[in-house]
């Protein structure tokens, strides 16, 4: 499947699945969310891949949701907004094959704090080349400045 947000090469039986919005620090729209999801289906069943690197292209990771897609956004959509990006990286998250991030320049992550009638938010920066660990690893990790 060709991608527009995507690039996905393989060599060696390693795909290396990039994000390729540099201009927006490759923040997730439902497009790219919607594409890392076909890409996913595509490398689990894919026999000749054994492994994935996940990247992002120029200067980011990843810099969190696109929030141009958030301006007048109801609670229903955000909620299935959240929902469908969630099933995206938990197919990554069980994928049989060992998928690795290397996280270049910002990696940030929102979340919201359960438990709290208020929302309090979290972001995440990372600068450095991550390995052995899964590809949304850090959807739960709390980082603390």
């Amino acid at each position: 499947m060709p991608f527009k947000f995507l690039t996905l090469e393989v060599a060696d039986r390693v795909a290396t699945l990039t994000i390729n919005r540099p201009d927006k620090l490759n923040a997730l729209n439902d497009a790219t969310i919607a594409e890392l999801g076909h890409a996913i289906d595509e490398i689990r069943v894919d026999d000749t891949i054994g492994g994935v690197i996940l990247t992002g292209a120029g200067r980011a990771f990843v810099a969190g949701a696109d929030i141009s897609e958030l301006s007048g956004q109801t609670p229903v959509l955000g909620k299935a907004r959240a929902r469908a990006g969630q099933d995206v990286f938990r197919r990554f998250e069980t994928c049989p094959k060992p998928v690795i991030a290397a996280v270049n320049g910002f990696a940030h992550q929102t979340r919201r704090s359960s438990g709290s009638p208020r929302a309090s938010w979290e972001f995440c920066q990372a600068t450095a080349a991550v390995s052995g660990c899964r590809a949304s690893s850090a959807r739960g990790a709390r980082c603390n400045y």
